[in-house]
């Protein structure tokens, strides 16, 4: 357990030291949370309704006497059906800045045999190369929940008289979609990093990992596929699943001599 600790605390010391890693990681996805919904709170304000793809949205809106203008509707939906589908990217693209480097990165680095030979273990390794990654992402991922929440809520109370945040979809996003899609991302990931030759091609092989989002993206903006706290359960559910497998095969399949 302390050879566990001591490697997690060695690869956060490590994201933490260098301010060209963790200040573009967390500034970008901070000032994008506080700034999309000032922006969308500022199309309403002027009526945007223009683009067909608006109108197309527009039928998504629930009957809500309180949503009485197109440009209300719209707002409501961009909150809540659009805005968390781009909010996957933030945990997905952490996670593959991060994922992509903790085992190429100690190969690059010489370092990774040390490791492997250490009396931690192959399979404990790899959990912990895990844990790291995974408690930056998630925080990343509240933090700017926490932000984005904050800014849409009382940007749509002062304006409007009440929050437009359907706060049981998002906490079914970020308590229970979120962590399992970072937990499925890294496991992929990191077993790509183990088997990359250099850390520039983990990060590029590693960022085919945002294509699923894109295409959950523009289900919803289609309204092809909305997204309740039913469904996030039940896509969270499959995912989980899916995570165990990938998990259980790459642990079962791990080998000293293959990753030196």
């Amino acid at each position: 357990m302390l050879a566990f600790k001591t490697i997690v605390g060695k690869d956060l010391r490590e994201i933490f030291a260098s301010r060209s890693i963790w200040l573009p990681m967390i500034a970008l996805p901070l000032a994008g949370s506080i700034l999309l919904p000032l922006i969308m709170l500022l199309a309403a304000r002027h009526g945007f309704t223009g683009l067909a793809t608006l109108e197309i949205l527009l039928k998504q809106a629930p009957p809500d006497v309180r949503l009485a203008t197109a440009s209300q509707k719209l707002l409501f939906i961009g909150l809540n059906r659009v805005v968390p589908m781009i909010f996957l990217f933030i945990p997905i693209l952490t996670t593959c800045n991060l994922g992509s480097v903790s085992l190429a990165g100690e190969r690059q680095g010489k370092t990774l045999e040390t490791l492997l030979y250490s009396p931690l273990g192959i399979r404990h390794l790899y959990l912990a190369k895990l844990a790291g990654t995974f408690a930056v992402a998630y925080a990343i991922t509240l933090v700017c929940f926490l932000c984005f929440a904050v800014t849409a809520s009382a940007g749509t109370w002062f304006r409007y008289g009440f929050s437009y945040l359907a706060f049981p979809q998002w906490l079914a996003l970020i308590l229970w979609l979120c962590p399992i899609v970072i937990s499925l991302a890294l496991g992929v990931i990191v077993s790509i990093s183990a088997r990359a030759s250099s850390v520039q091609s983990a990060m590029q092989l590693s960022s085919l990992m945002v294509v699923p989002i894109f295409f959950l993206l523009l289900s919803q903006t289609a309204g092809s596929l909305a997204l309740g706290p039913s469904r996030i359960f039940g896509l969270g559910a499959a995912l989980l699943a899916a995570g165990a497998i990938v998990l259980w095969r790459v642990l079962a399949g791990l080998d000293v001599e293959r990753l030196i």
